[in-house]
């Protein structure tokens, strides 16, 4: 089967090298055409890097996407030359791909987004500077990224976007902007719009998955269990805006529906386990050719990434963009005929009526557009609609609100890149307060809640206690409610908040670095990290969710990391730290070129993968062919010369002849033997401190071979910084050291052994006394972000000398 026309301009433009906005309904095959350009290209030595990042909002999409990749490849044969094609999961729960080192990596916008601001969320703070070369070297699908939220990620996405227009291809997809919005991202990004045209457009209607009868109704009644029951036919699903009313809603169809319906209920406050197994439930209920008599209940955790159809879908009022969404769950695929039934009014736990004009929740702020939502769903009430009669509601709707947004997105473009440069260049506190990297991602509206009797036994690692995502206005209703009736109960506390010790000295005396405050007023829970409440207030059941205002209710679950008991709350299985093994790793005694030698040998290894994107750095920057490989190169042979000063060695010398193996004298080592599950090796280390350091020191003693070598300032920055950082990647600080009278030569016969040409004279430039600098003179050595001609090259060097490390240090072992 070939591509839709919509496909195949979008695998058009990408060839010739444009970058695109696709604007497209759901079921419309938008995977296929963003990811049909990459593995053609594959086969083809083609125009696109051998790397794709897929970056999606929610983690369910990551696990439907590379379902989805694996049917495209298997029908279309797609990538056949590439049997050892990679494709990993990046999300928070399933961290399959943490340094990006497939070739196709589905990743949730968070990971991607901290990986490019140098705190990837997936990796220690000490390998921070690994994953953003990926990214300058990749091809960069965003999906759904009308979801993206217009004060963190949004701006971020765009910010990046900007700074690698040119040099990294990428396209962006979307099923409800309005067309404002996406004419106006288009002009800022220089991109392409698919479909374009009028007759583009139409093209779409005569796709497959839009032979289907779609309508949209607007109910004069409010939603109720017994509105749903009366139009249930087959397949249902009904979507409320709030995890409380779901739960009512789901409770009352319990007691009136016949007993072969089955109900099934979804929101956002399930565990994690759970939550997979109900929608593994719904993907097997919902099957395409199934004709089961099922009934969803369901929040917004359902309006995206969940692959099934409903023949009826009632929704509370919502904005335009959201009912278009949910709607993508019913009439989906050809053939298929299905009624949207849309609540201006839903009905409480009380049976009194809550009017979704005036009650906004949790769409704070967007009253104006609910309001022109219901005004323009009611002109058509009834209607037939095509995906162009959606895009007219979102015009009508969200056109307004959506120019708005953009020019708030101008007005705190300035300051939100001087938030991104601060992170970037690890000066998070670098004019007007510390950036916290959360705000610039995702600015998640939810505090999280746990359920235990004993709150001390998380502290070891609070964060890793089961927990709920509450959105504050529900946090502060719940806590009112649990310290009334704390109070009723005589409980010793109702609910504690997670608090950071003050005290440094006893934070550092203790293996806990929390403790918890009791609340006894619930505007002081307003922006805690953590909140516990006691198992008699609130409960947990692996069916229904989080039950706010019931305790020990539920049943008993055991899992790997954690127990619930109903009357104890959550229970951590974890030793204490004192009592875990040691995290293990060995090195071997290993000469100073021998190691250069190996990960010399990882560079060759490696470069492949961003071969195509230096390229494309070197044709925008002006430089050269192959100046980029030259020049990274380089920062490998030279990034352990540090290490060549005569305290490491002399510590070298020490270490091993304490251990009972002593080293040759004469030559120059890189590694000492070293195994964490050797006690002697621990306590011998433990005894003679830390090893000097060699990383800045290295760089400052080899910057003149590297300038002269390049005679580029922008790249003696980023083999500068490469080097400099290729232990942590805020590093800067140095200490006095004084390289050894051979050095040159060691380093002179790792030069001997590649093929880069250098004129080893050059060495003869060699600092062999190096002294601390000063902050002036260090700025202007490391690559900025505000100068893209250093940074951008440095990402690349960055991750590529990191990971030729990592591999070199393990072939040495």
């Amino acid at each position: 089967m070939g591509l839709y026309p919509h496909q195949k301009r979008v695998n058009d433009l990408v060839r010739e090298g444009k970058n695109v906005i696709l604007t497209a309904p759901t079921g419309s095959g938008k995977t296929r055409a963003a990811l049909h350009p990459f593995l053609w290209a594959l086969d083809n030595q083609g125009y696109l890097p051998s790397k794709c990042i897929y970056s999606v909002p929610m983690r369910i999409l990551a696990n439907q996407f590379i379902r989805e990749y694996k049917e495209i490849v298997q029908k279309y044969g797609l990538a056949t030359g590439h049997s050892d094609l990679r494709a990993g999961i990046q999300t928070g729960e399933q961290q399959g791909d943490r340094e990006f080192a497939s070739n196709l990596i589905f990743a949730t916008i968070d990971q991607t987004l901290s990986s490019y601001l140098l705190t990837p969320y997936s990796l220690p703070r000490r390998l921070g500077n690994i994953n953003a070369g990926a990214l300058v070297g990749a091809y960069l699908v965003f999906d759904e990224f009308h979801l993206y939220d217009p004060n963190s990620t949004l701006p971020t996405t765009l910010h990046m976007l900007k700074q690698l227009n040119g040099i990294t291809p990428f396209v962006l997809m979307t099923a409800t902007f309005s067309t404002s919005l996406v004419e106006e991202l288009a002009h800022e990004l220089n991109c392409e719009i698919v479909p374009k045209t009028e007759e583009e457009r139409q093209a779409i209607l005569g796709i497959q998955s839009q032979q289907k009868i779609h309508r949209y109704h607007v109910a004069d009644t409010p939603l109720n269990a017994e509105q749903v029951l009366e139009r249930h036919r087959g397949r249902s699903i009904v979507i409320c805006n709030q995890v409380e009313r779901t739960q009512q809603l789901y409770r009352r169809l319990n007691a009136l529906k016949s007993d072969h319906t089955r109900l099934i209920l979804l929101h956002s406050q399930f565990l994690t386990e759970d939550r997979r197994t109900i929608e593994t439930l719904l993907q097997e209920t919902f099957a395409k050719d199934g004709d089961a008599d099922v009934l969803v209940v369901a929040t917004q955790a359902i309006e995206v990434g969940v692959d099934i159809s409903s023949t009826v879908m009632h929704t509370e009022l919502a904005p335009a963009n959201s009912i278009v969404q949910r709607a993508g769950r019913c009439a989906r695929y050809k053939g298929d005929k299905g009624d949207v039934y849309i609540y201006p009014m839903t009905e409480a736990a009380d049976g009194s009526v809550i009017d979704l004009t005036q009650n906004f929740m949790p769409y704070e702020g967007m009253g104006d557009v609910i309001s022109k939502t219901l005004v323009a769903f009611q002109a058509r009430s009834g209607n037939t609609f095509s995906y162009l009669d959606e895009q007219a509601v979102l015009d009508e709707a969200h056109t307004e609100s959506d120019a708005a947004m953009l020019q708030r997105l101008r007005s705190i473009q300035t300051d939100h890149k001087r938030k991104i440069y601060a992170l970037q260049s690890g000066n998070p506190n670098q004019g007007g307060g510390t950036v916290d990297p959360r705000h610039l991602i995702r600015e998640i509206a939810s505090q999280p809640v746990t359920i235990s009797g004993n709150p001390d036994s998380l502290l070891d690692a609070p964060f890793d206690a089961p927990a709920f995502g509450l959105h504050p206005g529900t946090v502060q209703k719940h806590l009112k409610e649990w310290l009334e009736r704390g109070n009723a109960l005589k409980l010793d506390w109702a609910i504690k908040m997670l608090v950071e010790k003050d005290d440094e000295q006893q934070a550092q005396a203790n293996q806990e670095r929390f403790v918890w405050q009791p609340i006894t007023d619930a505007k002081s829970a307003w922006g805690a990290q953590l909140l516990v409440v006691n198992p008699a207030l609130a409960s947990y059941d692996p069916d229904f969710g989080f039950i706010a205002y019931q305790g020990r209710m539920g049943t008993r679950i055991v899992r790997d990391e954690y127990t619930y008991d109903p009357d104890l709350g959550f229970i951590a299985h974890r030793e204490p730290q004192t009592a875990r093994p040691h995290h293990n790793y060995r090195y071997r005694l290993e000469t100073y070129a021998r190691h250069i030698q190996l990960v010399h040998q990882a560079f060759d290894e490696l470069w492949g993968e961003i071969a195509r994107n230096a390229g494309q750095l070197e044709k925008f920057f002006g430089w050269q062919p192959r100046t980029l490989r030259h020049a990274c190169e380089l920062a490998v042979l030279l990034h352990d010369v540090g290490k060549l000063s005569k305290g490491w060695q002399k510590w070298v010398q020490e270490y091993q002849a304490k251990i009972g193996q002593p080293a040759n004298p004469r030559e120059a080592y890189a590694h000492t033997d070293y195994d964490s599950r050797n006690e002697d090796h621990r306590t011998v280390q433990q005894q003679m401190g830390r090893r000097p350091y060699h990383a800045v020191e290295g760089a400052l003693a080899t910057l003149p071979i590297v300038h002269q070598i390049l005679a580029d300032d922008d790249l003696t920055q980023a083999v500068f910084s490469a080097i400099a950082r290729h232990h942590a990647p805020f590093s800067q600080e140095n200490m006095t050291a004084r390289l050894t009278g051979n050095a040159p030569k060691f380093i002179s016969e790792t030069f001997a052994e590649t093929i880069l040409s250098v004129d080893t004279s050059s060495l003869n430039g060699l600092s062999e006394d190096i002294t601390p600098i000063d902050d002036a003179d260090r700025d202007s050595l490391i690559a900025m972000p505000d100068n893209l001609r250093a940074f951008l090259p440095y990402l690349l060097f960055a991750r590529v000398l990191r990971r030729a490390d990592q591999l070199g240090t393990r072939m040495g072992v």
